[in-house]
């Protein structure tokens, strides 16, 4: 809560209402993308396999290319919605470390020859 306080205090009372609204309805919107295709296409009951609880993330994406086999435009959606945030969190993870690897490498004393 305190990074709320922060932010609130940083941004004034608009700014932060209409971040927090704007934040709040995207993850609303991506959620219900997800769930309006699923129920839509029946993912996953109708290709062969069914998961409760936790850890469903990952055995619904090692399915996932189960979606690509029949090509429709929903189910290719839904291939990319489900792999969205991985994909995502994947690039920004390789270029943190990119940088920081270019950073150190840059920095390096070298020897005099």
């Amino acid at each position: 809560m305190d990074v709320f306080k922060g932010l609130y205090h940083t941004m004034g009372p608009l700014r932060f209402f209409i971040f927090l609204g704007t934040l709040t309805i995207a993850i609303v919107g991506y959620g219900t993308i997800g769930w309006w295709l699923s129920k839509n296409i029946g993912w996953p009951d109708s290709y062969g396999f069914h998961c409760q609880g936790r850890g469903c993330l990952w055995i619904e994406l090692y399915h996932s290319p189960q979606l690509l086999k029949a090509g429709r435009r929903d189910e290719l959606i839904l291939f990319a919605w489900m792999w969205l945030i991985p994909a995502v969190t994947a690039v920004t993870l390789a270029a943190i470390i990119s940088k920081r690897w270019l950073r150190r490498r840059k920095d390096r004393i070298r020897p005099l020859y």
